[in-house]
């Protein structure tokens, strides 16, 4: 079956009681079985259940306090199993615009004014929703965890306190610190930044929230869009796959996400998953989405 061909579509991202991941060789979508789709899932690590620290990126087009409620909700659940969420968010600009309303007037980059206005905002929904399980607000920039620029003091202080709130049950919600940043240690979105943190942090799984997951044409305008679940590493099909989607609220789009993927530590896991009403909980192996490894193209 070809890329575009999505009969009998049901429940997740399956075709005709199918799984879908992209093939390499042949540069296609092929349908596998529930069998290989677990055992290939399990081949890249992508357990929950084994995972003690968890990275999860929040896009732009999510934040808002009914989404950051039922964040909490979930994690909840998986500091019960003893599993430590990191959080890495977006939308201070949005909260900033769309929350408060605020239209600023002044010269240059208004953005850094923007994120200095929403960050407090965007702190105070995350504080308050999760009540008594302590926040902390870390911002970085690039001089702090790419390790191709980083001054080693900074980056060393940055994985320190980040391992200091784990250690201590504090959830760390990191942001770029987009008030004072310059293109040269601006990390350009927080795809990614989330992955940095990831690799900062020794990270068991990346997960990335989204609008969407991968698809192998737009699924804004296209007809029969079909989910891409497995993509076993990043490819110029891939990327013709994310094309030049741009985030709505945000700086992001999939490329940045495939981007992140090549920065993450490909020991790793990376998976996006996309907004979805019939969410049950985050972490459960029911979802829709695409978990994107990075084994090196033969």
């Amino acid at each position: 079956m070809g890329p575009g061909a999505v009969p009998g579509r049901g429940e997740i991202g399956m075709i005709d009681g199918r799984h879908t991941m992209y093939n390499p060789a042949e540069r296609k979508i092929d349908l596998v079985n529930e069998q290989t789709f677990r055992e290939t899932l399990d081949q890249y690590g992508l357990d929950f259940r084994k995972a003690s620290k968890v990275v999860f990126k929040v896009g732009s087009d999510l934040i808002d306090l009914p989404f950051i409620s039922y964040l909490h909700e979930n994690l909840e659940r998986v500091m019960q199993d003893r599993v430590q969420p990191i959080i890495v968010t977006s939308g201070a600009i949005k909260t900033a615009k769309n929350d408060l309303g605020i239209r600023l007037n002044g010269t240059g980059d208004l953005r850094t004014a923007y994120a200095a206005v929403g960050q407090p905002v965007l702190m105070d929904y995350y504080s308050s929703v999760f009540g008594s399980k302590r926040v902390a607000q870390l911002l970085f920039t690039r001089r702090d965890l790419d390790p191709s620029i980083a001054d080693q003091s900074y980056y060393q202080q940055a994985v320190v306190t980040l391992e200091n709130c784990i250690r201590n049950s504090i959830v760390p919600v990191v942001n770029e610190n987009d008030s004072v940043v310059t293109e040269e240690i601006e990390f350009g979105d927080n795809d990614r930044l989330s992955a940095y943190v990831a690799n900062a942090v020794d990270a068991d799984v990346l997960v990335v929230l989204s609008k969407h997951a991968l698809y192998d044409k737009n699924p804004e305008n296209a007809d029969d869009p079909a989910l891409i679940e497995i993509v076993p590493f990043v490819d110029d099909t891939v990327r013709g796959f994310a094309g030049q989607d741009a985030n709505s609220t945000g700086t992001g789009g999939m490329r940045s996400k495939l981007e992140a993927r090549q920065i993450l530590d490909p020991r790793i896991p990376f998976l996006i998953v996309e907004k979805d009403p019939r969410w049950p909980s985050l972490l459960d192996r029911v979802y829709r989405g695409t978990c994107i490894g990075s084994a090196a193209p033969e």
